[in-house]
Formats: C-alpha cells, structure tokens, sequence
C-alpha cells in the first residue's frame, strides 16, 4: 500500500521505524508544535507507533504513512489521518477526518511535508467516499504548517483563542 512521487514514498509504518519515531517524539523543536506526539519514554514512542501499525490491520479507520525521502532512501517523518478524538466545535455535524504529521527538522522547508499532505488527501478521499472534509489547524505562529496546508490546497476558515491565549487557525478541504 505504497503511495510515491518522483521524491517521496508513503508506506505503512512497523515496527522497525521506531528509532525514526523517537527522533520525533522525543525532539522539542518537532514537539513544540506537535504537541500531540510529545512521549517522554522510548516504551510510550513504541506505544504510540504501534497504535498507527494497528491502525493500518483489518477493516481501515485511518490512514497512517512513514514518509521517506527516495533519494538517500530514508525515513524522515510520518503522516497519519483519522477520525478526529471529540467532535470539530467548528464543523458540527460533518463526516470530517483530521490529519497529522511530523518531519525531523533536518529536513525542513523542502516542501515533503506538503507533498505528503497532498497524497494523503487523495488517499483518504479515495479510501473514504463518505467523508465530507479533512480538517487540520496549527499555532498563529506555526508558519511553516500554514505554507504547508495552503500549499496543499486546504483552504483557513476558522481562528480561535486556546485556554492559554495562544490562537489556533483552522484548515479544511472538501471532498
């Protein structure tokens, strides 16, 4: 279940990414954004990768991606989309999926984020017709995920004030 372009390949994480995993999850300037992911052990980054191996067995509920540079062949993030945790406030009463990524700083502002954002839009309409959007949202200050889901075509529509104060912009795309 490989996605490729001339640049990157998508294929389902294992096990064996978890070296990859714990450069993500345990790296601050991935996490200071990416709050999600933040784990503080190497057995929580195991549990929290093979939670998306599992999500990619059997009947499919989301689609998750290892993201890999082709050129020098290696694994330089992920990529994750699935049923949102609660209810969008914003988007009441629609068939949304939310999505996810990271990628090791090193490879930053080349543009494989967006890239992959963009295969996995297609995938996931492709894989779920009765999906209506795909919702993300990043920090005000967030730059580089602004170019990222602009770039790939999602379209801001909603900002609100978190409980720390810090403003949140919303993304969508419809199917």
């Amino acid at each position: 279940m490989e996605i490729e372009t001339d640049r990157i390949i998508l294929r389902a994480p294992n096990k064996a990414d978890h070296p990859l995993f714990i450069g993500l999850c345990m790296d601050p300037k991935v996490t200071e954004h990416f709050e999600y992911i933040k784990r503080d052990s190497e057995e929580k980054v195991l549990e929290f990768l093979m939670g998306m191996v599992k999500g990619m067995e059997g009947e499919l509920t989301s689609l998750h991606y290892v993201i890999i540079e082709k050129d020098q062949n290696r694994s330089i993030g992920f990529i994750g989309i699935g049923d949102p945790e609660e209810e969008v406030a914003s988007l009441p009463d629609r068939k949304v999926m939310n999505f996810g990524y990271a990628i090791l700083p090193k490879y930053w502002g080349f543009g494989y984020a967006t890239e992959a954002l963009s295969l996995v839009i297609k995938k996931c309409f492709a894989t779920f017709p009765n999906i209506e959007l795909i919702h993300g949202e990043c920090d005000a200050d967030n730059i580089g995920s602004i170019k990222v889901m602009e770039k790939a075509g999602m379209k801001r529509f909603n900002q609100y004030k978190d409980k720390d104060g810090s403003v949140t912009i919303e993304f969508m795309i419809e199917q």
